[in-house]
C-alpha cells in the first residue's frame, strides 16, 4: 500500500533551505550579512538571505537581486526550475518540486548527516554573533554636541542618564553615542550624533531595542519619545521625578511595543502609573500616539511640544 504524499508543509518541516542550498553548491558568505545567513552559489551567481534560520518549518528567504524571488523552501525551488534544479518533463511545477524534495529525501544518512552538520554550523554562527561597542566609544566627556543643542550639563549629568550617554570618537570628530538596550537591558545597537550627522552602528538591532534613562526605584510614568535629544530636552524642560524617558530612534515598531509591555507589564503595584507621548508635534507623532494606545497596556497621556518637537522648545 503507497504511503499519502507529503504535503508541502511537511517537507517545510524536515528540510531546511539552508541545507538543501549547500546540497547544491552554496555556501556561506560569512562576511556579509550582519544578522541572517547569506548564502551564494559561485557557479550561478545567485545569492540568497535566509530569515528564521532556526525555525525549519517558519524558514524563509529573499534574493536581494530580485523582488519576486522570495518565501518558503517551495519557492527556493519553484524559482530555480529549469536552471538550478531539473524540471520533469511533460509534468506540473508542484510535481517537479514533488520530485526534488523526494530526491533529497532519499539521499545516504552518511550525506544528509554532513549537510545537517553544516547547517546546525551556519545557523550557531548567526546565534552566536552579538553587538559588542568598539573600544572608540568612551564614558561622557565631550558634551559640545549636547551643548550645540541647548542642552545643559545640569541634565546631561542627571543621575537619571548616569551611563546612558557617551562619546564616539571617529575620523577626528567627537560625536555623542546614545546605546539601545533589549528586553535584559544588553546593548544591542548604538545611535551615533553630531551636527548634520545620524547613525546607527553597523550591527545594531534598532527594531528590537529601545534607549532608555535609568529606572528609578519608584517608577510613576515613561516619557515616549522619538529620540534621545528629545527625551533630554523634555527633562530639562519639565522632567518629573520617578520618571523613566524611553526613546525609538525615529520611526515605532511592533518589536520596540513589545519589548516595552513586557519590561513594564509587572508594574502593578502602582496604579498612577502611565505614558507620556512626548513625540514630535506633527501627523506621524500622532500616529505614533495612536499607536501607543493601541498597543500599549497602560494608560497613555498625550503631552506634545508647542514646537515640532522638545529641542526646538529649548
Amino acid at each position: 500500500m503507497n504511503k499519502e504524499l507529503k504535503t508541502f508543509q511537511e517537507f517545510r518541516n524536515e528540510i531546511s533551505i539552508i541545507e538543501l542550498a549547500v546540497a547544491n553548491g552554496y555556501h556561506i558568505v560569512r562576511n556579509a550579512g550582519l544578522k541572517y545567513p547569506v548564502l551564494k552559489n559561485n557557479t550561478t551567481g545567485d545569492k540568497i538571505i535566509i530569515v528564521n534560520a532556526q525555525s525549519t518549518s517558519n524558514q524563509g528567504y529573499f534574493n536581494p537581486r530580485d523582488d519576486k524571488d522570495k518565501g518558503t523552501l517551495i519557492n527556493f525551488v519553484h524559482y530555480r526550475l529549469g536552471t538550478l534544479f531539473p524540471m520533469m518533463s511533460g509534468q506540473t511545477d508542484a510535481k517537479s518540486i514533488n520530485a526534488i524534495l523526494y530526491d533529497y529525501l532519499r539521499l545516504p544518512i552518511s550525506k544528509r548527516n554532513r549537510l545537517l552538520e553544516k547547517t546546525t554550523s551556519i545557523i550557531k554562527h548567526y546565534q552566536e554573533r552579538k553587538f559588542i561597542l568598539p573600544g572608540w566609544i568612551t564614558p561622557l566627556n565631550d558634551t559640545s554636541y549636547l551643548q550645540s543643542r541647548r542642552i545643559n550639563d545640569k541634565t546631561i549629568f542627571d543621575e537619571i542618564f548616569n551611563g546612558r550617554i557617551f562619546n564616539a570618537s571617529v575620523g577626528g570628530f567627537c560625536n555623542i553615542g546614545f546605546p539601545y538596550y533589549d528586553k535584559n537591558d544588553h546593548i544591542i545597537g548604538c545611535e551615533l550624533r553630531n551636527t548634520d550627522f545620524k547613525k546607527m552602528l553597523s550591527g545594531s538591532d534598532r527594531s528590537n531595542s529601545v534607549w532608555h534613562s535609568n529606572l528609578p526605584e519608584n517608577l510613576e510614568s515613561v516619557i515616549l519619545t522619538e529620540s534621545p535629544i528629545d527625551a533630554l530636552s523634555y527633562h530639562q524642560l519639565k522632567g518629573k521625578k520617578d520618571s523613566m524617558y524611553v526613546s525609538f530612534g525615529g520611526s515605532v515598531s511592533d518589536k520596540q511595543l513589545d519589548l516595552l509591555n513586557e519590561v513594564f507589564s509587572s508594574i502593578k503595584e502602582n496604579p498612577n502609573f502611565k505614558y507620556y507621548s512626548a513625540v514630535d508635534n506633527d501627523a506621524m507623532g500622532r500616529i505614533y500616539t495612536e499607536k501607543f494606545g493601541n498597543s500599549l497596556h497602560k494608560l497613555v497621556v498625550e503631552d506634545f511640544p508647542r514646537n515640532k518637537d522638545y529641542n526646538e522648545e529649548l
